[in-house]
C-alpha cells in the first residue's frame, strides 16, 4: 500500500515543452506582423506605411526564426512540433509575403508619383 502511494504521488510532473517561450514569441511576431500593417495603413500616410511595412517584415522574419527554433527544441526531446510554433510559422510566412507585396506596391506608387511630377515639371508645369 505504501509503495503504491509513493508511486502515485512521487511521480515527476510532465515535462513542459522546451520551446514554449519561443513558440509564444513566434506567434506574437507572426500575428503582429499580419495585423499591425493593416491597422496603420488605414492612416494613409505613405512614409509611415512604408516604415510600418519594414517593421512588419522584420517581425515576420523573427516569427519564422523563433518558430524554427521552437520546433527544433521540441523535436530534440521527442515532442511534436507544437501548435503555437506551427501557427507562428504559418502567420510569419503569410505576413512576410503580404508585407513584401505591400512594400513593393507602396514603392511603385511613390515612384510613379515622383515620375509624374518630374515629367510635369519638365513639360512646363502641366500634368
Amino acid at each position: 500500500m505504501n509503495n503504491q502511494f509513493n508511486q502515485q504521488f512521487n511521480q515527476q510532473p510532465p515535462a513542459e515543452e522546451p520551446g514554449k517561450t519561443y513558440s509564444i514569441i513566434s506567434l506574437v511576431c507572426g500575428v503582429g506582423s499580419l495585423v499591425v500593417p493593416w491597422i496603420f495603413n488605414a492612416i494613409n500616410n505613405n512614409i509611415l506605411s512604408m516604415i510600418i511595412s519594414v517593421v512588419a517584415i522584420v517581425a515576420a522574419i523573427l516569427g519564422i526564426v523563433f518558430a524554427a527554433k521552437a520546433r527544433k527544441l521540441n523535436m530534440s526531446v521527442g515532442l511534436k512540433a507544437g501548435g503555437m510554433a506551427t501557427a507562428g510559422l504559418v502567420c510569419g510566412i503569410i505576413a512576410l509575403a503580404l508585407d513584401v507585396i505591400g512594400l513593393i506596391c507602396a514603392a511603385v506608387v511613390i515612384c510613379s508619383a515622383v515620375s509624374l511630377v518630374g515629367g510635369a515639371m519638365a513639360n512646363g508645369g502641366t500634368l
